[in-house]
């Protein structure tokens, strides 16, 4: 009976600091965009800061990894780390706005000649508006057009649109901000890039960090449930990011003020943050010592399966980049729209990941970890496809409810496979190099790649376009395995495979066997 009852801490302390940490990340990660657009930044002035964002994700948690794998110092830098997210980003929300001017004018759309004073037909044909119910939000270049009223009877279909001036009559009255064109990379742009670039500095290694430290324990444990801990995670992701949206909500109306007051974000995630850290003290990390740096690296750079490999979660990590920058943004020129819907949207995504990470061990053996990235990496595409189709704001919470599958389960068969695959003493450098693949070069891409689409074409031309590149590089993923497969049959190339593998991965007979089964039973 006393068995039964017994709690096992190290786990628990394992569960606590997952929770707590993702919950204080959510609160800064679900809202950044939207706080900087709040500042006045333009989608490709975003796109440039989440990509300076994930730049540094790319370069700088393999770097810690690497350090923190040779001098096996994992709890010592995560507790840094977590510590200083919490301390230093708390200044950010004194960032001041982009000064503007705000007056009231009418302006004929359709019209390029009475169109804010120019003759420039293309210019005028760059025109997009964002409808929610009966009011528009329109803007072109430099100039952000609110609280639009239609005088004419124009009608205005989709929900995103780009005007065309030919053979129309569309006469508005907005409030009409004017934004500096003469300081695009003004103060409040460089206020925020240092911003973003500490953020990163500080807060990148966490995710790796964590992630490693929690296999080396589970190792020890002799346990092989990564999922059921990082569940935990997702959970406090998710209440989080709702209770920041309400708080929002609520202290915007208690102070009266027009624009959304961000304030709280700042709170929570260092509130939280401290707590993260205490429970970070807690934890019992295996100490380990690692012969050398090089087959690791090596490996990296020569292994067929790690191009495939780094290839898809590439891929999957650009199309999730476009919703984490650029959904909320789109989202709030949809009907029903609001911070609290935001955090209903985040909460739904994140309670769909707790039962898939619960059985993500399960259904990994079942199907592989190719065939889960696969299907992970389509389940993702469709619904960023649908995204472009959004009419209402509550449609996201019902879109995310699939998270479990486009997010949680590759996931989770990303670290089970770097695991899998590192050399002894060498979890954390390549858990580092991955995930630096996947939430830095990846979302570099796709936040710069995503700002131009957005602001040149419309969010719906970008969600599609987006779409169709996921579902090829699942499908060039499937087929690249599958031709690697059918290689690897040939005897010469199977030894030189073999000996390859022995030589660099260092994996035991066992593992290689394992690995070899779990390819065979995916295609």
């Amino acid at each position: 009976m006393a068995n039964m009852l017994s709690v096992n801490t190290t786990f628990l302390h394992v569960k606590l600091i997952y929770f707590f940490f993702y919950a204080s990340a959510s609160c800064l990660m679900s809202y950044k965009a939207i706080f900087q657009k709040s500042l006045g930044m333009s989608p490709a002035q975003n796109g440039i800061l989440q990509s300076v964002e994930r730049f540094v994700i790319l370069c700088f948690p393999p770097v810690i990894g690497a350090l923190t794998d040779i001098r096996s110092q994992h709890k010592l830098l995560l507790t840094l780390c977590i510590f200083l997210m919490s301390a230093l980003l708390f200044p950010g929300y004194f960032i001041p706005p982009v000064s503007d001017s705000t007056f009231k004018e009418e302006f004929n759309f359709c019209n390029s000649s009475s169109y804010n004073n120019t003759s420039s037909e293309s210019e005028a044909r760059q025109v997009v508006c964002n409808r929610t119910d009966d009011t528009l939000t329109c803007y072109n270049q430099n100039t952000t057009y609110e609280e639009c009223i239609n005088i004419t009877g124009y009608q205005f279909t989709p929900q995103n649109l780009q005007f065309e001036t030919d053979n129309c009559t569309a006469i508005l009255k907005c409030f009409t901000s004017q934004l500096s064109a003469r300081e695009p990379f003004g103060l409040t742009f460089l206020l925020l890039l240092i911003f973003t670039i500490v953020y990163a500095l500080v807060s990148s290694p966490i995710g790796p960090l964590l992630d490693a430290t929690t296999f080396e324990i589970l190792a020890v444990e002799k346990e092989q449930n990564y999922g059921r801990q990082r569940m935990f995670g997702s959970i406090g992701f998710g209440v989080g990011s709702l209770a920041t949206g309400y708080f929002i909500d609520v202290y915007s109306k208690a102070i009266g003020s027009e624009n959304k007051d961000y304030l709280f974000v700042f709170i929570m995630m260092a509130a939280l943050g401290v707590i993260a850290t205490v429970i970070s003290l807690k934890l019992k990390v295996p100490h380990h010592t690692i012969p050398s740096i090089l087959p690791g690296l090596k490996l990296i750079f020569t292994s067929a399966k790690i191009f495939f490999f780094v290839w898809i979660v590439v891929i999957h990590g650009i199309v999730q980049s476009i919703k984490y920058t650029y959904l909320f943004w789109y989202g709030e020129g949809l009907a029903g729209s609001s911070t609290t819907m935001f955090g209903l949207a985040a909460l739904s995504d994140c309670l769909s990941e707790v039962p898939m990470f619960f059985i993500s061990n399960w259904i990994i053996k079942k199907l592989g970890h190719k065939f889960s990235l696969f299907l992970g990496l389509l389940c993702a595409s469709l619904r960023t496809f649908l995204y472009a189709y959004l009419t209402d704001a509550w449609q996201m919470v019902l879109l995310e409810a699939i998270n479990g599958v486009a997010f949680a389960l590759p996931i989770a068969a990303m670290c089970s496979y770097v695991f899998r695959l590192a050399p002894d003493g060498m979890t954390t450098t390549l858990m580092s190099l991955i995930q630096g693949l996947y939430w830095g070069l990846a979302n570099v891409i796709g936040t710069l790649l995503g700002g131009f689409l957005y602001e040149s074409y419309g969010a719906q031309t970008m969600f599609k376009l987006t779409a169709a590149l996921g579902v090829f590089g699942a499908f060039s993923f499937y087929f690249m395995s599958f031709l690697h497969l059918a290689l690897s049959k040939i005897p010469s190339a199977s030894t030189k495979e073999a000996d390859s593998g022995e030589e660099v991965m260092k994996l035991t007979e066992q593992q290689q066997k394992s690995s070899d089964e779990e390819h065979n039973q995916v295609l």
